[in-house]
């Protein structure tokens, strides 16, 4: 999931240097949502979305596109 969420976010353009420097924000945002660890049962739901509809229509990207909008995380662009 990790690498499809990045592949995503570069296609955005959102530089690299800014992603590698807050992937451990961004971790937190894919895979403890609310505190809490995703089960597999719901990361690999996530994962079918990803590959069947694509990353940029699945929640967790959708959760980093908020944090964005919210300020809640900040990413440089290229």
């Amino acid at each position: 999931m990790e690498l499809k969420i990045e592949k995503a976010l570069r296609s955005d353009r959102f530089s690299e240097d800014s992603l590698m420097y807050k992937r451990h924000h961004i971790r937190g945002i894919l895979f403890y949502p609310n505190g809490k660890a995703l089960s597999l049962q719901t990361y690999t739901k996530h994962m079918n979305i990803m590959e069947n509809h694509g990353t940029h229509r699945s929640l967790p990207y959708q959760r980093l596109m908020e944090a964005l909008y919210n300020k809640e995380l900040e990413l440089d662009g290229i």
